[in-house]
């Protein structure tokens, strides 16, 4: 029960966005913001397309220079083990 009425509550709360000012102001975050992603868009999609036609594809796929970052920590703390 109460997950139901989370559920309805945020749904609410999305629908009402537009009326509390809410969505120009989300528009506005994401204008400022779009096309000024680092990477190559085109090589993502590609890549991602190219997984997801795979027979067996991989469950998780991380992308990004922060994803890289966190996957040398992590090899690198597995090398000390």
């Amino acid at each position: 029960m109460g997950v139901i009425l989370t559920a309805m509550v945020s749904l609410v709360r999305f629908l009402d966005w537009p009326r509390a000012g809410g969505s120009g102001k989300l528009r506005s975050f994401y204008d400022e913001r779009s096309r000024q992603q680092a990477g190559d868009p085109v090589k993502l999609a590609e890549t991602m397309l190219r997984l997801t036609n795979k027979e067996k594809p991989p469950l998780h796929f991380r992308q990004g220079r922060l994803a890289v970052d966190e996957l040398e920590s992590e090899l690198s703390a597995m090398a000390k083990k």
